[in-house]
Order: C-alpha cells, then sequence, then structure tokens
C-alpha cells in the first residue's frame, strides 16, 4: 500500500518510542522528567491524526482519540479493556497482533517494523481496512507493542477499484483480454494440460446497433456474456477480447469438454425469445494437449476454426434474423401478412404489364413484402398511436425508410433491395423523404410500390381511419399522378383496375 513514507515519519517514530522508554516504563527518571517526557509524548499522540495504541501483557496501556474514532469508540472505552478483550472484540485482526506481539517478546529483540492489513468490524458494525504497524518496544526487561493504525479503507476500495478496472471489461462485466493474456501466459507456463480455447464472434451486433440503437447493440452483447458465463459454469475463464469477439480458457479440458461447452452455448442461444434479435455466436476451439505445442498456434487454430465457421453459417444467420424481424413486424405493424400478400398481387400485375425483367419482378416481390421492415425500430406508442401523429413523432416515425435500408444492406439476400426500400417515399414532385428525389430520380421498383401501397391503406381498415371505395381510391391516386406518383405508371395502374 506505501503507507510509509506518507503517514509514518520515520523521525516521529523515533520520538515516540524514546517518549515511551522515558515514561511508561522507566521507574528511574526524576519526576519533573517524566512529567516533562509524558507531556511532550502526549501532546504528539493526541494531535495526531494517526490511530496510537501501546499494548502490554494484553492489556491496552494507552490509546489516543484517533485510534478510537477509527473503531467508533471514545478512548477512554479502550483502556477498559481487560486482558484479552480487544482479541474478542476484533476477532481475527487482534488474534493476529496479539499473537505477533508474544512472538516478538519471547523471540525478538529488535526494533523491526511489521505491517498488517485487515479488514475489522466498528462497534457500530461498520467494515472498514485498517492499516496496521507494530513495533516492539522493550526497556530495562519491560517488553510491549506500540501499534501505530490508519484507516485505508478509501484508499482500499480504490486500489481494488482500479484492479478490477485492470483485468474486467465494463459493458460486460466478464474479464478483458488483457487478463486473458495473462491467464495464457500462466497456463502455458504452467504446462498443465489439456487446455482448450474457445473463440467466438456475435452474430449480428452491427445490425442491432444500427436497426435498434447501441444501447440494444450493449444488451445483446450482455446476453452473449450471460449465456457463455453459464454455459462454462465456473469451469473456465470467460473473457471479452474484442469488440464483438468473446474468448474462453479451459485449464484441464480434453476437446471432448469443449465440444459440450459449445453445444451448450448454441442451445442457450436457441432458448433466448426475449432480444430484439436472437443471440447467435460463431464458435472455433482447440486444444493444447503436449507441452512443446505452442499455445499462440492453439489460440490461432481456434480464431482461424470461428472464422471458418463463421463464413460457413453467414447466410443462413443472416436468413434467420432477416426472418426473426419480418415475423417481428408482423407482430408489431397494423399492416398484417394479408397486406404483404395483396401488395405482391397487384405489384406482379403491374410489374407484367410494364414488362418488367425476372429480377426486377423477384425485387419488386420481395419489396412488397419488406418496404416498412423499417419499422420495427419504431416505439409502439407511436407505431400503433391510433390518433394523429404529433410533428415530432412523425419525424421519428419517417425514420424507418432509412432503418429499413440499414437492416437490407446488411445482408446479401437482400442488398439489391435496399435502395427501394429507402425510396419508397419519396414523391414525384421531390417532396417526399428521406432525400427529397423526384421524376426519374427515384427507381421504378420503388414508384410502383409507392402507388400500390397507398391504394391498400386506402382500402384497408386502420385503427385511425376507416376505409374508403375502391372507386374513390383510384380517383385518389389519379388525382395525385403528376405529384405524388409517377403518371406512366399510374396510367398503367387505373388501366388495370378500371379499364
Amino acid at each position: 500500500m506505501g503507507y510509509d513514507s506518507k503517514f509514518l515519519d520515520v523521525k516521529m517514530r523515533a520520538i515516540i518510542h524514546k517518549m515511551q522508554v522515558g515514561t511508561i516504563f522507566s521507574r528511574k527518571n526524576s519526576e519533573a522528567a517524566f512529567l516533562e517526557s509524558e507531556y511532550m509524548f502526549r501532546m504528539i499522540a493526541e494531535q495526531n491524526v494517526l490511530g496510537i495504541m501501546i499494548i502490554q501483557d494484553d492489556i491496552v496501556k494507552y490509546a489516543n482519540q484517533a485510534a478510537g474514532n477509527i473503531f467508533d469508540y471514545d478512548k477512554a472505552e479502550m483502556l477498559k479493556w481487560e486482558k484479552g478483550a480487544y482479541i474478542q472484540m476484533f476477532d481475527d485482526c487482534f488474534q493476529e497482533l496479539a499473537h505477533h506481539q508474544i512472538n516478538v517478546s519471547e523471540h525478538d529483540s529488535t526494533d523491526r517494523l511489521v505491517r498488517y492489513l485487515y479488514k475489522v468490524n466498528t462497534k457500530e458494525q461498520e467494515e472498514k481496512w485498517v492499516e496496521f504497524f507494530i513495533e516492539n518496544i522493550q526497556y530495562e526487561g519491560l517488553k510491549a507493542s506500540l501499534i501505530t493504525m490508519v484507516d485505508v479503507t478509501l484508499q482500499k476500495s480504490k486500489d481494488d477499484e482500479l484492479v478490477y478496472l485492470s483485468n474486467h471489461d465494463l459493458g460486460t462485466g466478464l474479464f478483458n483480454r488483457t487478463y486473458f493474456e495473462n491467464q495464457l501466459e500462466l497456463l502455458d507456463s504452467s504446462c498443465d494440460l489439456p487446455i482448450s480455447i474457445i473463440i467466438g464472434d456475435v452474430n449480428g451486433l452491427k445490425l442491432t446497433n444500427d436497426v435498434f440503437g447501441h444501447q440494444k447493440g450493449d444488451e445483446l452483447l450482455k446476453s452473449i456474456a450471460n449465456i457463455l458465463t453459464k454455459a462454462v459454469h465456473n469451469k473456465g475463464i470467460v473473457t471479452r477480447w474484442g469488440g464483438d469477439e468473446f474468448a474462453i480458457l479451459l485449464p484441464k479440458a480434453p476437446s471432448i469438454f469443449a465440444d459440450i461447452i459449445v453445444n451448450r452455448i448454441k442451445d442457450l442461444c436457441s432458448l433466448t425469445t426475449d432480444a430484439p434479435i436472437k443471440p447467435s455466436i460463431a464458435i472455433g476451439c482447440a486444444t493444447m494437449e503436449r507441452c512443446d505445442q505452442d499455445i499462440q498456434l492453439v489460440l490461432k487454430e481456434a480464431e482461424d476454426r470461428m472464422y471458418r465457421h463463421k463464413l460457413v453459417e453467414s447466410k443462413s444467420v443472416r436468413s434467420g434474423i432477416i426472418a426473426s424481424l419480418e415475423k417481428m413486424l408482423l407482430e408489431r405493424d397494423f399492416e398484417t401478412e394479408e397486406h404483404a400478400k395483396r401488395l405482391q398481387l397487384i405489384s406482379a400485375q403491374i410489374g407484367e404489364k410494364m414488362e418488367l425483367s425476372d429480377n426486377d419482378m423477384d425485387a419488386l416481390s420481395l419489396l412488397s413484402i419488406l418496404h416498412d421492415i423499417g419499422k420495427i425500430a419504431i416505439p409502439d406508442h407511436i407505431l400503433l398511436k391510433p390518433d394523429k401523429l404529433t410533428p415530432e413523432e412523425w419525424k421519428e416515425m419517417k425514420k424507418h425508410a432509412e432503418i429499413g435500408y440499414r437492416i437490407a444492406s446488411s445482408s446479401q439476400e437482400l442488398s439489391h433491395v435496399a435502395e427501394y426500400i429507402l425510396s419508397h417515399h419519396e414523391r414525384w414532385d421531390g417532396q417526399g423523404y428521406p432525400r427529397g428525389l423526384k421524376m426519374e430520380e427515384i427507381p421504378k421498383i420503388a414508384r410502383i410500390l409507392t402507388i400500390v401501397d397507398a391504394y391498400d391503406a386506402m382500402t384497408s381498415t386502420r385503427p385511425y381511419k376507416k376505409p374508403i371505395s375502391h372507386a374513390a381510391a383510384i380517383e385518389e391516386i389519379k388525382r395525385c399522378a403528376g405529384t405524388h406518383f409517377d403518371p406512366s405508371i399510374v396510367a398503367v395502374f387505373v388501366d388495370l383496375w378500371v379499364g
């Protein structure tokens, strides 16, 4: 702890020692000298911020108020402690101090200073960390212990916090990479085989951050951390290795045990149902079985296997994430699966009439299902509000196009419709959102969907409005041609549904 220089000046200890020898234990000094030295000692001791006690034959011969303050006692109470009373009062702490005093008295004739650090309970049952400095006093056959003490609870707390911070990841509460590398080195040097290493990379973290915000991303990381901790069950060291990577050290664990842990992790991920995106992690593991193996190469092997698994599993993982997002949208939005099917049907008819390519027809079908996927990140009090939205709420609602774009962009299977999702609320006259595109700047696929979506919204029941008739909806579409909608596509739509 390093308190010698700060709290316990060597010269001051020498003075105190001299005063003890010259006052409390010596009977040969003159009365005047005795009184003078006693006065000087008491002045030094009583005004000192350090607690000072003198113990002889298990009896407290002296205690200053600073010592009393540490333990919530008046010094007069401390002086009433009979032989051994303080041992019962402070349990193990003073038992150790008394043991030291006995040893010093019987076996040690030096003035050696010994330091102890103990956690003690005060009179008020408060836990404190106290640092004790014990020095043997001997004079003409009289022996005692001078105990100087200081309350270091605050410093101990700060030191413990620094140690914790240096070894832990604050986001998850797990050990950090520094701790992992230190433990890896210790295990390597001990050669306590076998040693298994598991490396994992979280799936869908970027998508979670982009769609739901970094708070939900942090929650996903914590969920993964809890799953790993539960799967390992005190049989290894779980660490956060990097941003979205975790590492597990399994001492004395053969590869078959590592495989069991991996399967537990996968099972626990699949059982989690309360997260926006189901926890998923790509995993690789390797085992050091001989002392002549390089543990860094074993670590790299685990990491390489993790990346290979991530590459192989990436398509199914992305598909699973998108499927869960679609399901979430259907559960939260008014627009049901039937709405998506109607859009697909009408859009397909328009696309065939316009002689779109097969690729565009596929994109139009997918857009009909996923155009509002970004709404999964819109708060329920806005998304499900039956009344008219306030300007601030409408501003929040309009973000769903950009959120949907980010979702689609994160998946190879959906990236080709990302631009269409972003653009499906643009207007022919440039007054739409989010980019204010106009006319041919708006992708054709998005222009088709905009008309079909508007028609279905007008003719369907919503919490905030009643439906209008087919004829009235057609007239509204025609009225908005050239402002909201592409006039040429409106003509195709009207021809299909009227002509």
